[in-house]
């Protein structure tokens, strides 16, 4: 015993002396913890929009113009253009909800794009935005019959969302299925490119620009410092110089407060942190998401990077991903998992959350930066395939793997054997989203090879659910499962199996 404490207390010497010659810092948690769990105290934090009060007005009196020479076929487009993290998206929603634009439109959609400007797909959520009860059949005379019929001789308000398109005949082609709306019919679009021009149409492009130093300066007070303002003027010089990095772009001002926040001593951390981890050759907004990032508890870095699964504009189920998180091992309870979210949310990582009116936590969303940064830092540990024919070569290091469904739905069984190939040399996944129906070989592959999976979530198109259930029990270490099948979701067996881990 006294030869095996002798050796214990050489190894904690030698670790000693690792971290003086590499200058590491000894860094605890507890202040910053203690800080953060101050401010749950005011339950979710609040909807936090500065300086852009002007913007709206603006992009409202452009709405509201009836007689534009511009207006073809009683329809025309305004455009929001910046770059990423402006806060266009937050601009359209201020704008959407407005009283005075809510009055002036008979009809309202909100419909999210990103990169994939699917005119069918575009149809079908202005459609399912509209009536959420609509059962619209997939052909697009389907679909473009009963949008007609919705719209015929209203005033409407469409807001596309995170458009990437330039090809003007791709806008052109939507914008025939939407002239039978009366005058004065608007499409808002939200975009990063002046090159995205819809047609002749166009009211006028409205340029987002950067927040103002000041205007900065109080987002930066409303989150960093709620309850105060600092005496010491070095403390607002030191603030000042770390937001005019920045470019006035909103997201990095929130991401910056949201780590400053748990600061208890501004004079001596601010300094540190505008001195740290900055790097002259990226965007800066991009090196305000690093640099946040960076100073994430481990646990939360890997909760962050768990979402690179999902694909961009997902609308994530708060409750599922922190019992992911959980089935993961990252977090060792909802509740502290729901705690973990919320500090997320703080820092920015996290947006739009909706809650119930008793204030739980429903969905929410994640910026398309913050999506970049999940995929840069987690790597080939996380792999999201957007169809079959893509899923070449899993890393063996590939933890968490989701497959979406093939675009070219005649791949068949081709593209069957190609996954089923694929998903052989990857059994040390834990996580397994199929957004695509297993076929009894990949089934089989699952079940037999995936012996350390801890979340399974698959959607079926076939009836017999109840013997994939009965296969599903050989899998051991399985702590959350979701089965989709023809709409329904098998929740009490996931639900099992998450408390069994808590037992």
């Amino acid at each position: 015993m006294a030869h095996a404490i002798k050796a214990i207390r050489e190894k904690l010497d030698d670790i000693s002396k690792d971290k003086d010659t590499f200058h590491l810092e000894v860094v605890h948690s507890t202040e910053e913890d203690e800080a953060l769990h101050s401010r749950e105290t005011d339950s979710c934090p609040p909807t936090i929009v500065v300086g852009r009060e002007d913007d709206k007005k603006n992009i409202i009196h452009l709405l509201l113009l009836l007689n534009s020479n511009s207006e073809v076929n009683n329809i025309s487009f305004v455009p929001i253009v910046g770059m990423g993290g402006l806060g266009k998206t937050t601009l359209a929603q201020l704008v959407f909800d407005d009283d005075e634009v809510t009055a002036h439109f008979d009809i309202k959609a909100w419909v999210y794009v990103s990169q994939s400007f699917d005119v069918k797909a575009i149809l079908g959520r202005m459609l399912r935005s509209i009536d959420r009860q609509n059962q619209a059949g997939p052909e697009l005379d389907d679909l473009q019959a009963q949008l007609r019929e919705k719209i015929q001789g209203k005033r409407f308000l469409f807001v596309l969302d995170d458009v990437w398109e330039e090809r003007v005949v791709r806008w052109e082609i939507l914008g025939k299925y939407l002239t039978v709306g009366a005058i004065g019919s608007k499409v808002l679009v939200t975009t990063r490119s002046s090159k995205s021009r819809t047609s002749t149409s166009i009211v006028e492009s409205y340029h987002l620009k950067g927040l103002s130093e000041e205007e900065s300066w109080n987002l930066l007070l409303t989150k960093a410092l709620p309850r105060k303002i600092p005496q010491n003027p070095y403390v607002e010089e030191v603030g000042r110089e770390i937001l005019r990095k920045y470019g006035g772009v909103p997201l990095a001002v929130n991401t910056i407060a949201g780590m400053l926040m748990s600061s208890k001593n501004p004079e001596i951390d601010w300094p540190s942190f505008l001195h740290k981890g900055l790097s002259e050759e990226e965007n800066p907004t991009i090196s305000a998401l690093k640099l946040s990032f960076s100073h994430l508890p481990s646990h939360m870095k890997h909760c962050f990077a768990y979402c690179k699964l999902y694909q961009k504009g997902y609308e994530f189920h708060v409750k599922s991903l922190v019992q992911c998180w959980v089935a993961q091992g990252y977090i060792e309870s909802e509740i502290k998992g729901l705690d973990c979210f919320i500090m997320l949310w703080w820092r920015s990582f996290f947006q739009e959350v909706e809650m119930d009116e008793l204030g739980n936590m429903l969905t929410c969303k994640m910026h398309d930066l913050m999506h970049d940064l999940a995929d840069s830092v987690a790597g080939d540990k996380i792999i999201r395939s957007l169809s079959s024919t893509a899923l070449i070569n899993i890393p063996s290091k590939t933890r968490h793997l989701a497959i979406y469904e093939d675009d070219d739905n005649d791949a068949g069984e081709e593209a069957d054997a190609a996954v089923a190939d694929e998903l052989e040399n990857a059994s040390k996944v834990r996580t397994l989203v199929c957004h695509k129906p297993l076929s009894k070989q990949e089934f089989e592959i699952v079940i037999c090879k995936f012996i350390r999976l801890r979340v399974l979530i698959v959607f079926e198109d076939r009836s017999d659910a109840s013997t994939l259930l009965h296969f599903v029990g050989k899998l051991k270490h399985l702590r959350y499962l979701v089965i989709h099948c023809h709409g329904m979701c098998k929740r009490k067996t996931c639900v099992a199996l998450i408390e069994t881990k808590y037992l």
